[in-house]
C-alpha cells in the first residue's frame, strides 16, 4: 500500500513544474508588454501640424501601453506660439515616460525648441541644428488719415513699432531661457 503512494507526491510537483511552465509561456503572449512609442513630425510648425501633434502627444502621454516616446523631428521651426506649446507638452510627458529626440536633418528654430524637451537627443552629425531666435514682419507704417483725430499717432494702427519689437523682444528672451 505505500508503494502505490510513493509516487503521488513527485508526479504532483512534476505536474505543477508543467503548469507554470506552460503559464509562463503563454503569459508572455497573452500579457500585453510595453511598447516604445515613436511619433514622426517632418512639418513647419504652423497651428494646425502643432495641433496634430499635440494630440499625439496627448495619447502617448496617457497610454499605459507605451514605456517611453521617441520623438522623430525633421522641422525647421514655425510659430513662436506653437512652439512654446509643443515645448511643454513635451515637457508633461518626459515627466510622464522618458522621451528621446531623434533628429533626422534639421531641428530650427522651434523644432530645437521642442527637441530641448526631450531626456536625451540624437542627430547624425550634418543635421541642421539650433538657429534660434524669433522672426516677425517689420513693423507696419500705417497711412493715417490727416482729417482723422486720434490721441497718438499709433491710435489707429493698434500700437508702436516699440510695442512691436518689445514683444518680439519678449518671445525672443522666453525662447532663449529654455534653450
Amino acid at each position: 500500500m505505500e508503494q502505490e503512494h510513493k509516487w503521488e507526491f513527485p508526479i504532483a510537483i512534476g505536474f505543477l513544474i508543467i503548469c507554470l511552465v506552460i503559464g509562463l509561456g503563454i503569459a508572455q503572449y497573452v500579457a500585453p508588454q510595453p511598447v516604445i512609442g515613436v511619433i514622426r513630425f517632418a512639418d513647419i510648425i504652423y497651428q494646425d501640424s502643432a495641433n496634430r501633434l499635440l494630440q499625439v502627444i496627448e495619447t502617448a502621454k496617457n497610454d499605459s501601453s507605451v514605456a517611453a516616446v521617441v520623438l522623430e523631428i525633421d522641422s525647421p521651426g514655425g510659430l513662436a506660439t506653437s512652439s512654446e506649446n509643443l515645448f511643454y507638452a513635451l515637457l508633461e510627458l518626459r515627466e510622464a515616460k522618458p522621451l528621446v529626440v531623434n533628429i533626422d536633418s534639421i531641428a530650427a528654430s522651434g523644432g530645437y525648441y521642442m527637441a530641448i524637451a526631450a531626456n536625451e537627443i540624437f542627430a547624425p552629425p550634418g543635421s541642421y541644428i539650433g538657429n534660434v531666435g524669433v522672426r516677425g514682419p517689420r513693423p507696419y507704417d500705417p497711412y493715417l488719415d490727416p482729417s482723422e483725430l486720434s490721441s497718438g499717432p499709433y491710435k489707429l494702427a493698434g500700437g508702436s513699432r516699440f510695442d512691436q519689437l518689445q514683444q518680439f523682444e519678449l518671445l525672443k528672451a522666453a525662447f532663449v531661457g529654455h534653450v
